[in-house]
């Protein structure tokens, strides 16, 4: 037994070539990141995110939840379907997954940032979609869509990699608590006075 395993080591470390490290073997990968030069380490919150994201698209792809009988498109319109019961449900589209939003992390994952979200969003799935010029989560039984902002994301309060979703300018939501609505209400105002005072600034395309 202990030959095999040896043999087996052998042949998976040395002399087999794997598609996720470009057909190199993994002991020639390894020598090669002995020789290069440390890079600074991912912050905890950004990987945690990456995992999560991960998970939700395992689950989508073994669940049920990966075929929908509405969908949100690129443009952000709803479309229902007209099939009949017997027949295939169309798929998410290319630019959505399925996320899914903790008690211990309410948040959702943009670009490298954590958006933080009211405590109403815990314990839910949300199909995130991302267009051209808005991100958007929905609902996945009733399509409504629970949370908006226009693209580029702007925001006046980023601590890190945590951006604090009431300060994002343009952000509609119907989830909101009275605090997150007190707060968003406060920052509209100051997002507001700052365009008017240097418009140049918050111009885009």
């Amino acid at each position: 037994m202990q030959r095999l395993l040896k043999r087996y080591r052998e042949h998976y470390n040395k002399r087999r070539p794997h598609q996720s490290l470009s057909q190199a073997t993994p002991h020639s990968a390894w020598d090669q990141l002995e020789h290069t030069p440390a890079t600074e380490s991912i912050h905890l919150s950004v990987l945690e995110a990456k995992a999560a994201e991960y998970l939700s698209k395992r689950r989508l792809a073994q669940s049920t939840l990966s075929r929908l009988d509405v969908v949100v498109s690129k443009t952000g319109e709803t479309m229902k379907s007209t099939h009949d019961a017997s027949a295939p449900v169309p798929l998410l589209e290319s630019n959505q997954i399925l996320v899914e939003v903790t008690k211990e992390n309410r948040s959702t994952f943009f670009q490298g940032f954590h958006i933080s979200l009211p405590t109403s969003f815990a314990r839910r799935q949300f199909i995130r979609t991302i267009t051209d010029k808005e991100f958007l989560l929905s609902d996945p039984e009733t399509s409504e869509v629970v949370m908006s902002f226009p693209l580029p994301m702007v925001a006046l309060k980023v601590e890190g990699k945590i951006v604090s979703s009431y300060a994002i300018r343009g952000i509609q939501m119907t989830l909101m608590t009275r605090q997150w609505e007190k707060k968003a209400e406060q920052y509209r105002a100051i997002i507001q006075a700052r365009e008017e005072q240097s418009p140049t600034i918050f111009e885009h395309n």
